[in-house]
């Protein structure tokens, strides 16, 4: 990690040095966040430090097995005023420091994770920052469920860049198929949205504006939260554009740390669906971000609701709206649910009565559920995940077609080629030459 900052420190002529009161330290750590930690510390330090100034890596291991990691600068240093709010989630700084609050907050939370600390002082000779990380390295500072396996180890140690992909097991999907964008050019507001939001949607992230219209005309998301002040285009400027384009019923949060009733007036007549100043809720943003979306899914449920061309809809056929999810346990019942049909596949007595009894569910109380959750009943779930596989299976011309059907519990050839034709708008044998 230390290296990876000696070209920075060259092109700026920056006094650069490590030392050590120890050659090899064996630590019980997650390498990755402490990467993550060290190098939140370093840029901050290259970012504040001026051209020609110095910085320092200093390590250190005590007598209690506290391994400690100090990095010296003697750049702007942080106002008084400020610094017992140094590691507040967007603490409002100036404008040159607002960007250092957020890192340092996450990576305060990665030490406390650690049963460490992360502490800030002045430097008493100069100007400048002493921030210091102050972890335990003994095995015995963790319970049993904080330490991996050798199991869980060895899945994440091949390759040069191993703890990057032990990170990536526990980066799980998100809970609903949305997607959001999120256009930011502070890289740590980036990191943190990202890092909350994508627990719940797809995330597209671009730096400003500019960037963010480009993603636009390649694919829409369902809402689009963005910084007001950003280099290129910015907020409001990005705002216009959406509300001019044909995809001028997006949902969009200005996201500032401008708290002017002017700047806020101003983003509603231009047609932001919501302003929200900085420092601010996490929860009352995914809230909002969840609420506008389904908002915005009522209004085409409406529309739905009133064609009535056949093409489009079965005549007095309903569209039900799917729930947003935002309860992990509402996803593992789908998985669940998924995982009970593909057992039962060639099942053709399988019916919502014996899924609800192997699920513990009361039939009643199910059927409410997933309908909820899904958009269509039970039934007609498990024969679109019917026809799902059927597609991939008439991509393998060996099979016939009567195979398939009989595979994926169909009573009879000709009913499922009904089914087919009904979901897919062909016949399976003409699907099956394509």
């Amino acid at each position: 990690m230390y290296q990876s900052f000696h070209e920075e420190s060259e092109r700026r002529r920056i006094n650069y040095q490590f030392s050590r009161t120890a050659t090899h330290v064996k630590a019980w750590v997650d390498r990755g966040y402490i990467d993550k930690i060290i190098f939140n510390l370093l840029s901050n330090a290259f970012k504040y430090t001026p051209v020609g100034g110095e910085i320092t890596v200093y390590l250190a291991v005590n007598e209690n097995k506290v391994l400690s990691v100090k990095v010296t600068d003697n750049g702007i240093g942080v106002p008084a005023d400020k610094r017992d709010t140094i590691f507040d989630r967007y603490s409002r700084f100036t404008s040159s420091l607002d960007s250092m609050g957020i890192g340092l907050n996450l990576s305060y939370e990665l030490a406390v994770n650690h049963h460490g600390c992360l502490t800030y002082n002045n430097r008493m000779d100069v100007c400048g920052s002493v921030f210091t990380l102050s972890i335990p390295i003994g095995r015995d500072e963790y319970a049993e469920n904080e330490v991996m396996s050798e199991q869980q180890l060895s899945l994440t140690s091949d390759g040069p860049n191993g703890y990057q992909q032990r990170e990536q097991l526990f980066i799980s999907n998100p809970l609903n198929d949305r997607c959001v964008l999120i256009v930011e050019d502070d890289i740590d507001i980036q990191d943190i949205l990202h890092q909350e939001l994508s627990q719940y949607f797809h995330v597209m992230v671009a730096t400003d504006g500019a960037e963010a219209v480009e993603m636009l005309e390649q694919k829409l998301p369902d809402l689009v939260i963005t910084d007001y002040m950003m280099p290129n285009k910015n907020g409001m400027e990005l705002l216009q554009h959406i509300r001019k384009s044909s995809y001028r019923y997006l949902p969009v949060i200005m996201l500032t740390a401008i708290d002017s009733e002017n700047t806020e007036l101003k983003s509603m007549i231009m047609g932001a669906d919501a302003y929200v100043t900085k420092p601010f809720s996490m929860q009352l943003l995914i809230a909002q971000t969840v609420n506008l979306i389904k908002q915005r899914s009522y209004l085409k449920l409406d529309y739905a609701n009133t064609v009535s061309d056949d093409d489009v809809k079965p005549t007095g056929a309903k569209v039900i709206l799917p729930e947003l999810i935002t309860e992990e346990r509402d996803l593992k019942l789908i998985a669940r649910f998924d995982r009970y049909i593909d057992l039962h596949m060639s099942d053709a007595n399988m019916n919502i009565d014996n899924i609800a009894e192997a699920l513990d569910y009361k039939r009643t109380n199910f059927y409410k559920k997933i309908t909820s959750l899904v958009g269509c009943s039970p039934k007609e779930y498990v024969r679109k995940r019917r026809m799902q596989h059927a597609a991939e299976m008439l991509k393998d011309e060996k099979l016939t077609i009567a195979e398939v059907a009989y595979q994926l519990g169909f009573s009879t050839p000709q009913y499922f080629s009904t089914c087919f034709k009904a979901y897919f708008g062909i016949k399976p044998s003409e699907y099956q030459k394509r």
